[in-house]
């Protein structure tokens, strides 16, 4: 199944990579639809699935996303972490969307599935059906792939039976002018306050741990302190041509598309078992290079400005020891696990220093939160008696700070971690002092002076923008929580 998926793959690396159409992190999650095992099924509406149906509907997310049809994949993946999530997500809501749509009697027809078929940009040129695109898809994207025009009907009718359940679901879903109107000031009215921090580090460095609190802890969670698992890597870089700095648009992506090609069918015959790395890499004429051994934390510098390297790298398995192409500025690198140091239990010797940061970290924290309610509760004390925070701080010994003319869409970066401040000033109002807010140098109390309301000619430039996308939003999670109840009454469970 790996190899399938794999194979499928090649052709979308360059696609996504390049258009960045699917904004979210899709590599590299723990979870795989082929960990599933052969020898293993699924339980759906009291029926049993094979993993051969499994391994054919993740293939068919494939071609989805060779389709373009990331409206359906949005809808049946729904909020995810990885590609590998949303491939799971889209495959079991499969089963659960067809189900649903029999018993609903959707059933699109032949003439609907061409009139969708031809409308996707996929298949236009300059807004109008090219049949030479459809032709060259068929032959680039279904024929390679085992896919015939069947399983192009299928794609197509099952994204529009999506559609006619949304269509279905949204009939009662409208946004409001005062919805528009709360969620805009809640983004740029410009917030004025002013706050105190209660400094982690100082806490930190009054906290004292003894050696019987250092035995203590590595007698309970001994067991849970180990080494950092090391890995080392052979790599191969397959470079754009010098020439491809000077090229744009649809000429580099050519190049880089060719360049993509070469490195898949390169980590292709090293799936397939066809040849080992070292002999792969001299057949192509690769340099092999070589890393030391390495920790996810501390990643070797030769490959540090590779996106996600320690991702890759520690994703490697014994059976699955080389990596998918992996873009760079300049091309394509594939991995491929040389060596790997596991993690072993530490002396106490050699845990002592983190145990010691250990303790220190979460006493201080607990102290911290503690100081800060009392804080917090002396504060709106003085402030009842008609001292202003400013100075209610200042009796506490301590120095207020000014936050001005910040909002979540004009952020002030004057501001340590204004998105944390932002975000706690979005729930308060002029004259509120928050709870203590959790920050990285330790506890904040933020006290809401004043604010400005949004602009008017702002918010009528934007309102109608605004009101489409909150619109998508509530759809969105309307036919997702249909899907999910949906999901939860197909049982569906592991044999």
């Amino acid at each position: 199944m790996i190899t399938l998926i794999r194979k499928n793959q090649k052709w979308l690396l360059v696609i996504v990579s390049v258009f960045v159409i699917i904004a979210f992190a899709w590599l590299y999650n723990d979870t795989r639809i082929d960990q599933l095992g052969s020898d293993k099924v699924l339980s759906i509406y009291d029926r049993s699935v094979t993993n051969t149906e499994i391994q054919r509907r993740a293939r068919l997310f494939d071609l989805t996303i060779s389709l373009g049809l990331f409206d359906y994949i949005t809808a049946l993946a729904g909020p995810i972490d990885s590609r590998e999530q949303a491939r799971e997500n889209f495959v079991m809501n499969s089963f659960v969307l067809e189900r649903e749509a029999n018993d609903l009697l959707l059933a699109p027809n032949t003439r609907q599935i061409a009139e969708m078929l031809r409308s996707l940009p996929t298949f236009q040129t300059d807004g109008v059906y090219d049949p030479i695109k459809y032709a060259q898809f068929s032959e680039e994207r279904l024929t390679p792939f085992g896919f015939t025009q069947v399983q192009l009907e299928e794609v197509l009718g099952n994204a529009l039976k999506v559609q006619t359940i949304q269509n279905m679901l949204n009939g009662g879903v409208a946004i409001s002018e005062a919805e528009v109107r709360g969620q805009f000031e809640l983004g740029n009215r410009t917030i004025n306050s002013e706050a105190v921090m209660l400094p982690l580090a100082e806490v930190v460095a009054t906290i004292e741990v003894s050696e019987e609190d250092v035995a203590e802890y590595f007698e309970s969670r001994g067991a849970t302190l180990t080494t950092d698992e090391k890995r080392s890597v052979q790599y191969v870089t397959f470079a754009l041509p010098e020439s491809a700095a000077e090229l744009e648009g649809p000429e580099r992506i050519k190049v880089l598309q060719e360049t993509a090609n070469d490195s898949a069918e390169f980590a292709e015959v090293l799936l397939q078992g066809e040849s080992d790395f070292a002999e792969a890499a001299a057949k192509s004429e690769l340099e092999v290079k070589e890393t030391p051994l390495f920790t996810a934390a501390e990643v070797d510098p030769s490959i540090s400005t590779i996106p996600n390297a320690a991702g890759v790298v520690f994703n490697l398995t014994e059976e699955l020891s080389t990596s998918d192409p992996v873009q760079t500025t300049d091309g394509f690198v594939v991995f491929h696990l040389k060596e790997v140091e596991a993690s072993r239990p530490l002396t106490l010797e050699e845990a002592r220093e983190r145990i010691v940061e250990s303790i220190r970290e979460t006493r201080a924290f607990e102290q911290l939160a503690s100081r800060a309610e009392t804080l917090r509760t002396e504060l709106l004390a003085e402030m009842q008696t008609g001292k202003s925070f400013a100075d209610s701080v200042r009796s506490k010994g301590l120095e207020p700070q000014v936050y001005e003319g910040f909002s979540m869409s004009n952020p002030n970066m004057e501001i340590p971690e204004w998105p944390t401040v932002a975000r706690a000033a979005m729930e308060l109002r002029p004259g509120d002092l928050s709870n203590p807010v959790q920050t990285m140098e330790g506890k904040l109390l933020l006290y809401i002076t004043n604010w400005q309301p949004a602009d008017d000619e702002a918010f009528l430039a934007q309102s109608e923008t605004m009101r489409g996308q909150m619109l998508n939003e509530k759809q969105s999670l309307l036919f997702y929580q249909w899907i999910t109840d949906r999901s939860e009454a197909a049982n569906i469970q592991p044999l």
